[in-house]
């Protein structure tokens, strides 16, 4: 056989013959088993939480901060960028208001009875209205605490001061509940200091009289100023109560003004885990289960690649990772 096609010649000896078709009708074959039925959900929804459901409905929210502030304001900011950032305020779909509270943490500890029942005060009188003095009890509310705040929030509600109802919701961000290593370096660092390193760049220097309460659970000096027992009772009740909890594990987080000042805390304060730069995992998450916890801003409980500022919003998210985006998260938790 000759074939020339394209200017191309094909030579074969073996021609393919069609096969032939008897006439005999086809043999039939009985089914030896039923086809498999397809089974179809009776829902067709896949039941993924998408951010800003809120299940629960909104809330209104209230924010408070950690160490180093010097003004007390009596009403409740309905902003307050130089803490927490602007960006918070369009990622909150949850939120269907929002308030900032502004308390002296620069002079006043974490252990101030009277700093405690300035939270629950706060918390009780979100809308300005006069709450009888008998009221205790904080209902439909999403509280937010950042560092220290979660320290006075974890020893307020376990004295009683107050107590959050089923319908409220604490999330807590980067506590030290055990203290930190950084307390005492902070200070030394600050003291050798000349004005050029880079805490003082960032207004870490001089050293807010509170970081003398943040030493580490257990440590001689904690012993001495008896801050263990305040650190139990903070613990208990930051187990009994929290809701959702975010803490970082990258000093230089992602990327800010405050990302050198943050790495070199981080270095010189010998910490035994992952950190913040200011405070351990270990203690941002004291008394709960590490198991819970998730590089994923869809989880509760949030072990993110943030620093210490980062936690507060400000910094916004990362653009890389799913381990870097506090405002994702909170954005989702509801």
């Amino acid at each position: 056989m000759i074939v020339e096609l394209h200017g191309y010649t094909v030579l074969g000896s073996d021609p393919i013959r069609a096969p032939a078709i008897p006439d005999t009708p086809p043999l039939s074959c009985e089914p030896t088993t039923a086809p498999t039925q397809p089974i179809y959900p009776d829902d067709p929804s896949r039941h993924l939480r998408s951010c800003g459901s809120c299940a629960d409905g909104k809330k209104k929210c209230l924010f408070f901060h950690g160490t180093g502030v010097k003004v007390d304001s009596k009403k409740l900011l309905t902003q307050y960028p130089l803490y927490w950032g602007s960006d918070i305020l369009d990622s909150a779909p949850c939120c269907s208001s929002i308030r900032f509270a502004r308390f002296n943490t620069y002079n006043t500890a974490w252990t101030d009875e009277i700093l405690q029942t300035k939270f629950c005060n706060a918390m009780l009188n979100y809308d300005d209205d006069d709450t009888s003095p008998d009221e205790t009890v904080v209902n439909d509310l999403i509280v937010v605490t950042h560092s220290m705040a979660g320290l006075v929030m974890g020893l307020a509600l376990n004295s009683s001061r107050c107590e959050l109802a089923s319908s409220s919701k604490w999330v807590s961000i980067a506590a030290p509940m055990a203290g930190s290593n950084s307390a005492d370096h902070i200070s030394a660092l600050c003291q050798q200091d000349d004005g050029s390193n880079s805490l003082s760049l960032t207004g870490q220097c001089p050293v807010a009289p509170t970081f003398n309460y943040f030493y580490k659970e257990g440590s001689p000096t904690a012993v001495d100023k008896g801050l263990d027992d305040y650190y139990a009772q903070a613990q208990d009740g930051f187990v009994q109560n929290v809701y959702a909890v975010m803490c970082g594990t990258s000093p230089f987080g992602l990327s800010s003004a405050y990302s050198p000042a943050l790495a070199l805390i981080s270095s010189i304060s010998k910490h035994s885990g992952d950190d913040d730069g200011l405070v351990e995992i270990a203690s941002c998450s004291a008394g709960l289960d590490d198991a819970r916890f998730s590089s994923s801003y869809t989880s509760r409980f949030y072990s993110a690649s943030i620093n210490h500022v980062d936690a507060t919003f400000r910094n916004g998210d990362g653009f890389f990772g799913d381990g870097r985006k506090p405002l994702k998260w909170f954005s989702c938790l509801f």
